[in-house]
């Protein structure tokens, strides 16, 4: 039986473990997706141990302590922008989160901070795409990457 789901929740250091639990779960064709290369687990633990936490910010949809989607925005150094990724546990897709997550970061993101937001992703992620358009994203190539951009807030 599921717990009940609480979020989007924004994460902090002490959620190290769940951070990585969450990409442990996925497959490696799903973390190889969301990474654009192979992550095992050695290299989540290794990757997440060392980020800045004051340059990053991870908001959660979570399940008891169990995270279930996720999505990380982080600056785009000189930019004006911030990067996003996200990611639904398989069994927790289909039910609305993605778009919550998103609609979550472009509130942080678009409005407060008043920078764009972009998530960058490999053409045969539809289902990606398909969400980033639906919450209004352009997208245009960017080398061989199909990269979609949530325009600051006016």
């Amino acid at each position: 039986m599921r717990e009940p789901l609480r979020g989007p929740v924004v994460l902090t250091r002490k959620h190290l473990v769940p951070i990585v639990l969450h990409y442990a779960q996925m497959t490696p064709e799903e973390r190889y997706q969301r990474f654009n290369g192979k992550m095992p687990l050695r290299a989540l633990l290794q990757r997440y141990s060392s980020i800045n936490w004051a340059e990053i910010e991870f908001l959660a949809f979570m399940s008891g302590s169990k995270i279930v989607g996720l999505i990380e925005l982080c600056d785009i150094p000189g930019e004006g922008e911030r990067e996003a990724a996200i990611s639904v546990l398989k069994d927790w897709q289909r039910q609305g989160l993605g778009e919550a997550l998103v609609r979550a970061a472009r509130e942080r993101v678009c409005s407060d901070e008043h920078k764009s937001l972009i998530f960058y992703t490999q053409m045969t992620n539809v289902d990606m795409i398909r969400l980033a358009h639906k919450s209004g994203a352009k997208s245009a190539m960017a080398h061989s990457e199909m990269q979609l951009v949530i325009p600051a807030a006016a």
